[in-house]
């Protein structure tokens, strides 16, 4: 996992700074230095604000899924963290896999079953695609002559794909588990082969995976039956840190003195996050960069369109990303401490 994990670090790392170096580069001017000295710090306490109920809202949709899914109780500073953890090994896969799958091991190492887990971290991850599929016509029907540019609306039709397989295999899950369970029976059958697995051990893996299905396919069931409730309070706490992760762009502007029209600039933001939700390179690097130049590039003049990128990628990306690192650095270390090998290590 640690190889894995370094390499997907450097890539990270050389596409976020190749694309913002170029993207300074090519937007900068002798009026952008001057202009910098002149933000407004007195924005700066509103942008720790908005980060900060961001990471709060965003831990609590979890911390409610746990309780209606599960008999463990998670509060809301412990979820909090363990979505900064998630962020940190985005880095090393695309956004959306890394983070549901870290969080399940997370949920996982809290004594709930990895069934159970699977189905927390997986309605945690389609809940804001029913958000996106809401909002997508949101534009078109608020601005009846609304047109997306040429570009714009090639990555936004490349967003359907995804979203679309993601229904598709919530919906197999939910509603034929055996089709589940025939794909993984040929899978492991094939381990083996691979020297993965040892023969004699193919029906216990077999039996085991079967019961995680069952389990997984009740848990995203129950839900949908007896804990609609539930289900309803995480999508508004996603609204909500999502609300405030729009909210780090328009304080941004505010600090360079422009006030952008509020409304619109909110729900171009939405049509920008399944963008980035599905973003196919470690922690949407590169991909988040360029959608956000082309954002900020409506409401900025040129010369602020890459410092401004810069700003937000550090208020909502680098700052939760490096909290986490040091959350994960911490857990490995008190594992170590116990005498107890991280799983993740092995992994």
């Amino acid at each position: 996992m640690a190889k894995y994990f370094k390499k997907g670090l450097y890539l990270y790392t050389g596409i976020s700074l190749i694309v913002l170096v170029v993207l300074l580069i090519c937007t900068s001017d002798r009026q952008t230095w001057m202009t910098i000295t002149r933000f407004n710090l007195s924005y700066l306490p509103l942008l720790i604000l908005a980060t900060a109920f961001k990471w709060l809202f965003d831990g609590l949709s979890i911390s409610i899924l746990v309780r209606e899914g599960s008999e463990v109780r998670i509060g809301v500073w412990k979820a909090t963290g363990m979505r900064l953890k998630s962020s940190f090994l985005a880095i090393t896969f695309p956004v959306l896999l890394s983070s549901t799958s870290y969080q399940g091991y997370l949920l996982y190492r809290e004594n709930i079953s990895p069934g159970r887990s699977a189905g927390i971290t997986g309605f945690r991850a389609i809940l804001p695609i029913f958000l996106f599929l809401l909002v997508l016509p949101l534009p078109f029907i608020s601005y009846p002559g609304f047109k997306l540019n040429l570009l714009f609306s090639r990555i936004l039709k490349g967003v359907f794909l995804p979203i679309g397989l993601a229904l598709f295999f919530f919906i197999l899950t939910l509603f034929f588990p055996r089709r589940i369970k025939s794909f993984s029976s040929w899978i492991i059958e094939r381990l083996p082969k691979l020297k993965v697995l040892r023969p004699e051990k193919v029906d216990k893996v077999k039996e085991g995976a079967f019961r995680e299905v069952d389990i997984l396919s009740a848990q995203l069931s129950h839900y949908l039956t007896k804990g609609k409730r539930s289900l309803l309070l995480a999508e508004g706490c996603i609204v909500v840190s999502f609300f405030w992760e729009f909210a780090i762009s328009i304080i941004i502007l505010w600090g360079w003195g422009i006030k952008p029209p509020f409304f619109q600039f909110f729900l171009l933001q939405l049509l920008l996050r399944p963008i980035l939700y599905f973003a196919p390179t470690p922690g949407g690097s590169g991909i988040s960069e360029l959608s956000y130049a082309g954002f900020f590039s409506i409401f900025v003049p040129k010369y602020l369109v890459g410092v401004s990128v810069l700003l937000w990628r550090i208020w909502t990306s680098y700052i939760g990303m490096i909290l986490g690192g040091v959350g994960v650095v911490s857990s490995l270390r008190k594992d170590l401490k116990a005498g107890e090998p991280s799983r993740l290590i092995n992994l």
